[in-house]
């Protein structure tokens, strides 16, 4: 298995479908997808088991409700792929985001992350955000510049496919917001090789 996606689940039902249907129409399909139920009241639980049952490669794990990292946190112990990626349940991927990731490990064996460029979509129009360049960050120091300097990079979870080795020491920080920010700068330190791309996932 080489990648592992990791979709908190939380009162989402009527994004759901739409979030999961665009993981699994990804034209490269060497994935698990893991939907973390963290303990909706919706009808999202019944959907995330129904959707299951439609897909082998999907997992499904409900708990009680603990928030977005600590969902992220047990999807990442649910995980076997040799990446993770994140999505949340009300947002959608690029059918060739998979695609382009794959050649890009391909290309670069030793790649430890891989940066996606992202568009916000408001209302069915989608802005396009702040572009990065096509690079090869072997520098942490420099990665962190990129991320904080409003560069399209970001501290976003979800533009980014970690090494799973990168979370060996890393954890999403519970109980606390704006959790992406300090995540993502502790996984930028440990990134050896990050390919940073201009295609949007």
């Amino acid at each position: 298995m080489l990648l592992s996606v990791i979709m908190p689940v939380y009162n989402t039902s009527a994004t759901l479908g739409d979030a999961v249907k665009s993981v699994l129409e990804q034209r490269f399909s060497n994935f698990e997808l893991i939907l973390i139920n963290d303990g909706s009241s919706d009808s999202s639980p019944e959907i995330c088991d129904l959707l299951a049952k439609t897909d082998e490669r999907i997992k499904v794990v409900h708990q009680k409700n603990k928030g977005l990292s600590a969902a992220r946190n047990q999807g990442i112990k649910a995980a076997s792929g040799e990446f993770y990626a994140f999505i949340d349940s009300d947002d959608r991927f690029d059918e060739e985001a998979f695609l382009n990731f794959y050649e890009a490990r391909v290309q670069h064996e030793d790649m430890t992350m891989y940066v996606m460029n992202f568009d916000k979509v408001y209302g069915g129009i989608s802005v396009p955000k702040k572009r990065s360049k096509n690079s090869i960050i072997t520098e942490p120091k420099e990665l962190i510049k990129l991320i904080f300097s409003s560069s399209g990079v970001a501290f976003y979870t979800w533009n980014k496919i970690y090494r799973h080795s990168l979370f060996q020491s890393v954890s999403f920080p519970e109980g606390k917001i704006f959790e992406d920010i300090v995540t993502t700068y502790k996984l930028a330190k440990l990134s050896s090789k990050t390919i940073v791309t201009t295609t949007v996932g």
